[in-house]
């Protein structure tokens, strides 16, 4: 069995259970080593995904092969060109249009051309993840922060019921950033809905 094509995808966090995914293929030739085509597969996606790869760059075209011409198309395009009985007055003015769009076409390559900018390669920055007080992963993460900011909340039911209330006041605020860190305006909001009096 010969393998003939290879495709390598990957799908990238990108948070807020949002994801971007990225996915090459490429065709094997005769002597190339399936897992090294599959390696450079890999490592062209991770080039992807850290943005080394220019926005506007596109896959260059396959070349298509000009088809020699039978001599029967040869005569066909020849009558077609001729215009068969084309009267000579249409011939002159059709002369002169084309006269007219070279001397348009060259004084437009003698115009200096505007040089094109490389377009910056803007990195999409990630959205924090808000706090949902359904999402168990945050009510743990919620938690400790909690205890950092106001250690004693669980002394009695008092504190307990305060400190519920906050969390559900907090519920839809910036909470984690990419990095699965806690947001430190998070923090500082949390310390101070706590200190508040009721």
């Amino acid at each position: 069995m010969r393998v003939t094509e290879a495709k390598y995808g990957r799908k990238f966090n990108t948070g807020n259970y949002e994801s971007e995914e990225f996915a090459l293929t490429a065709v094997v030739d005769e002597g190339d080593e399936v897992s090294e085509v599959i390696a450079g597969l890999k490592a062209e996606v991770q080039k992807a995904y850290a943005g080394d790869i220019p926005v506007s760059e596109e896959a260059p075209a396959e070349e298509v092969e000009e088809q020699e011409e039978t001599p029967a198309e040869e005569e066909a395009e020849e009558e077609t060109d001729n215009g068969g009985d084309q009267d000579p007055e249409e011939e002159e003015a059709e002369e002169e249009e084309e006269a007219e769009e070279s001397d348009e076409e060259e004084e437009e390559e003698k115009k200096p051309k505007k040089e094109k900018k490389p377009k910056k390669d803007k990195k999409r920055k990630p959205k924090p993840q808000v706090y949902q007080r359904s999402n168990e992963a945050h009510k743990e993460i919620f938690t400790t922060v909690l205890t950092k900011v106001a250690p004693s909340w669980r002394k009695d039911a008092e504190s307990k019921a305060k400190a519920k209330k906050v969390s559900m006041k907090m519920e839809g605020q910036e909470f984690l950033d990419d990095n699965g860190e806690v947001v430190p305006a998070f923090s500082t909001e949390l310390s101070k809905l706590m200190k508040a009096k009721k």
